[in-house]
């Protein structure tokens, strides 16, 4: 359907639902819409509506939901007469261009479960009038220029999805947002929150989903021993986190059911423990540019459905253990950076998912396997900045399979004096300083 709504819609009186969903009505809502004492759903989702708000939309007395998200030239403020919606339960604008602040009055909205003002332009803080709203369960406001702390939402027993991301708020993490019983998802990310995580997080017993990277918190990880095992993602990179993960993958860690962790530009420490071979849900595994140390343990072997193991720039060190060839699944592996030593172990070749492999910078030694021109679907090789030997030309260069797929392949092959002859490489290497070829 395309065109504008015809002022003639407002004379239906009796009408209680308003769905013109996904089409490509443009144009502003018609004005005297209030008149529609009857109406209790407006869904124009996914239309090309324009012009402002219109107050009127809120003295509509019976509306339920209004239902506006994806009209991405609908602009304006929200209206002071949103106070008067008091039936209101869904209200979404959800990716348009509102501007200005959330009115306080909305917190008289005390029907209200589902709120979504995501990706506009929204400004000034979260009111604490929005903690009265005792019956929400679905809070998402990421995506805007919000700033201030997040409020107190003790005695929420309903809420259950929190997105707050990609805005300015700061302050600590509210110690109330750890007694929500049923809170499943939660999103702080990229905001500029500080101080630690509160243990009570750990202990959310419905918690399935935890975002707060590219923050500046401190601390350590809180225990999860009271989650219930339902934990599957955790992403807490670009923060200043430290200590060790003997407890995070023990005792007090989340259970087997864990699919995702990125930890990665963080302060931790500490060995990978053996205990991670228990988590074999585990697709990913995001450590990087920390300060990890130690060898690899044996057990990373049992973790077959990984895809992505990322240790770049640690201290780790020894040699990479042959059951790395296990994790049958993996895509993306990037051990670069750390301090191991030893030749790499033909196994690797076992990977025929593997897509990305970066070793560099570390001191690998000997020749590179020649069942590595295996890999049919590998298509980034880094091995500059080792000390490795040998002749790549007449190995993976003469594999058509692997001349065919690769977009990025780097070793020591820099004149003068290459330790690694490569016809195939994209960019040749001296200790860090590499030139394209």
């Amino acid at each position: 359907m395309r065109g504008e709504l015809p002022r003639e819609l407002t004379e239906l009186t009796d009408m209680t639902l308003f769905q013109f969903r996904t089409n490509h009505i443009g144009g502003t809502l018609p004005s005297g819409i209030d008149n529609l004492s009857m109406l209790e759903e407006i869904d124009l989702r996914q239309n090309e509506l324009e012009g402002t708000l219109p107050e009127e939309i809120f003295n509509i007395p019976q509306i339920k939901r209004i239902l506006l998200l994806r009209n991405s030239q609908l602009s304006g403020t929200i209206p002071n007469s949103i106070e008067n919606a008091v039936n209101l339960e869904m209200l979404s604008f959800q990716k348009c261009q509102i501007t200005g602040s959330i009115p306080s009055s909305i917190g008289n909205l005390s029907n209200l479960f589902f709120l979504t003002f995501m990706e506009n332009l929204l400004t000034g803080s979260i009111p604490e009038s929005v903690t009265k709203l005792s019956r929400l369960e679905v809070l998402e406001l990421s995506g805007n220029e919000l700033t201030g702390q997040i409020p107190d939402f003790a005695n929420h027993d309903h809420l259950y999805f929190v997105s707050l991301f990609d805005n300015k708020l700061r302050g600590t993490i509210p110690q109330s947002l750890g007694i929500l019983p049923k809170l499943m998802f939660l999103d702080i990310r990229n905001n500029q929150l500080y101080g630690t995580i509160p243990p009570s997080i750990g202990q959310l017993p419905e918690l399935v989903t935890f975002f707060a990277q590219d923050n500046r918190l401190t601390g350590t990880l809180p225990s999860f021993s009271g989650n219930n095992g339902l934990l599957q993602t955790i992403n807490l990179s670009g923060n200043k986190l430290s200590g060790g993960l003997d407890d995070f993958f023990g005792i007090d860690g989340p259970t087997e059911r864990l699919i995702a962790v990125n930890l990665g530009e963080n302060n931790f420490m500490g060995s990978l423990p053996t205990s991670v071979g228990l988590f074999e849900s585990l697709t990913e595994i995001d450590l990087e540019k920390n300060s990890f140390f130690g060898t690899i343990p044996t057990e990373i072997g049992l973790l077959r459905n990984v895809e992505t193991l990322n240790l770049q720039e640690n201290d780790f060190s020894g040699t990479l253990p042959e059951e790395i060839g296990l994790i049958e699944q993996m895509m993306y592996l990037n051990v670069a950076k750390n301090r191991f030593e030893g030749t790499i172990p033909d196994t690797i070749s076992l990977l025929s998912r593997l897509k990305n492999l970066d070793m560099n910078s570390n001191q690998l030694f000997g020749s590179v396997p020649i069942v590595l021109d295996r890999l049919d679907h590998l298509d980034e090789i880094y091995l500059h900045n080792n000390n490795l030997t040998g002749d790549l030309t007449e190995t993976f260069c003469s594999s058509r399979a692997f001349g065919y797929h690769i977009e990025e392949f780097t070793a020591d092959c820099l004149e003068p004096s290459p330790t690694v002859t490569c016809g195939c490489c994209t960019k040749c290497c001296k200790d860090n300083n590499c030139l394209a070829v």
